[in-house]
């Protein structure tokens, strides 16, 4: 899974991230939401301070997103990278 030019980097060239903190599901009549919260320093992090993203998804949309980290998951375990 390469990089290409839509990733966000930082001024040292690396790819800009933020930690997962958890994530909460809910549906409603129009769909599914997903509340993402993350922490985008390491200050953040050691405080608990999260952030959040709301997003609306379709049925379909969350199979698709679901699938794709599951095959990340995949990927990350065969690298020894899984935890």
């Amino acid at each position: 899974m390469a990089l290409d030019e839509s990733w966000e980097l930082n001024e040292r060239g690396q790819v800009k991230f933020a930690a997962l903190m958890g994530y909460s599901m809910a549906t409603m009549p129009e769909g599914g939401l997903v509340r993402i919260e993350y922490a985008d320093t390491l200050e953040a992090i050691d405080r608990r301070e999260a952030k959040g993203l709301q997003l609306h998804f379709t049925a379909a949309q969350a199979r698709e997103i679901g699938e794709a980290l599951r095959r990340l998951a995949l990927t990350l375990e065969s690298e020894g990278k899984g935890i």
